[in-house]
């Protein structure tokens, strides 16, 4: 789907990238995007359905639909690799697949050079998540090969993800320029 040129659809595209940037901000919580995998009530709904999760109140978390302008805008910035799809998150009511910009992803490096996505967990008693891209990634993956190519990422230290299957060691790839700029600063070189 090529991106509507209207300055309307800019306007939604450049405002839903605004709030998925700032949905993991320190704070109160903020809605995040995500898709609609499983109601509680179905194994799985399809299509995937794009949602708002926000919070309810008293601890509970909620669903909203998008506008059928961010719903739009959503598809396109997907598409292109600006959204990308992380992983899903459980809760007793239903199944999401969280949403994030290209910018909030973490992306790694195995051993045998394979492009990962990597999720750390929060709680030294939880697992760590690994996510192996896949087509609805491709837009994504282009676009962190484009940053490669053109010397827009860095290379940082090697860590080790507690994955179920047991440990993995990954090389994050750093794409945040302000990161990039600090690493160069401490007399780091791009690895």
């Amino acid at each position: 789907m090529a991106n509507d040129q209207s300055p309307e659809a800019y306007a939604a595209r450049s405002e839903l990238l605004n709030r998925t940037k700032a949905q993991y901000t320190a704070g109160a919580m903020r809605p995040r995007l995500c898709y609609l995998v499983s109601d509680g009530r179905t194994a799985q709904i399809p299509p995937l359905k794009l949602q708002w999760e926000f919070y309810a109140g008293m601890g509970n978390t909620d669903l909203a639909n998008l506008s059928p302008r961010h719903e739009k805008a959503a598809q396109e910035l997907l598409e292109s690799g600006d959204l990308v799809a992380m992983h899903d998150d459980y809760s007793p009511y239903y199944t999401i697949r969280l949403i994030k910009h290209f910018d909030d992803v973490r992306w790694g490096r195995t051993a045998d050079d394979k492009l990962v996505i990597y999720q750390l967990s929060a709680d030294t008693f939880q697992q760590d998540e690994l996510i192996e891209p896949g087509p609805e990634h491709d837009a994504a993956v282009q676009m962190l090969k484009r940053r490669i190519g053109y010397g827009k990422t860095m290379d940082d230290a090697p860590i080790s993800l507690a994955l179920p299957q047991g440990a993995c060691v990954i090389t994050p790839i750093l794409t945040d320029q302000a990161v990039i700029a600090l690493r160069q600063r401490q007399g780091q070189a791009p690895r």
